[in-house]
């Protein structure tokens, strides 16, 4: 028997709570939450508490609900090359052998993945996709607010 699912949205706000409140007395007693407003640290804030935070939360749980899980969460392996790739032309940092092997690597294991789904989906006729989506059916009362979402982050990522 299972216990009941949390709305996503609950649960979402419950673990950033307990993140706050875990983190919180830790920036006190290291800095005393002293900042300097500047434009470019509100700009910081911002984008991480909204763009990489909400969105990004958005993004995947749109991703999990229309895809399978397993592709979703390989997804994440994506992270560091992508973050080297960005880093190039914003930082200046230097593009190296052993980064761009991360990178081949990392899209191997993603390509075996989509392979080995395929071949499940052909042999036993499962829709893995559906499967995924309907694990997360209590994601279904806030699916208005992840399209949104979902678009918003496009428009990010396309400019």
């Amino acid at each position: 028997c299972m216990a009941p699912m949390l709305p996503i949205m609950t649960s979402l706000f419950w673990q950033l709570l307990v993140t706050l409140i875990c983190l919180a007395p830790l920036a006190y007693w290291v800095e005393g939450f002293a900042a300097d407003w500047t434009l470019p640290f509100v700009f910081s804030i911002v984008w991480l508490g909204v763009v990489v935070s909400i969105l990004s939360f958005f993004l995947m749980l749109h991703l999990i609900r229309t895809r399978n899980a397993a592709r979703v969460s390989s997804l994440q392996y994506f992270v560091p090359p992508v973050t080297m790739l960005i880093a190039w032309p914003v930082f200046g940092e230097a593009l190296n052998l052993l980064g761009f092997m991360g990178l081949f690597i990392t899209a191997g294991g993603f390509f075996l993945i989509h392979r080995g789904e395929q071949a499940l989906v052909q042999q036993k006729g499962w829709n893995l996709s559906c499967f995924a989506g309907n694990l997360i059916g209590s994601f279904g009362q806030n699916h208005h607010l992840a399209k949104t979402a979902f678009r918003a982050a496009q428009l990010v990522m396309i400019a």
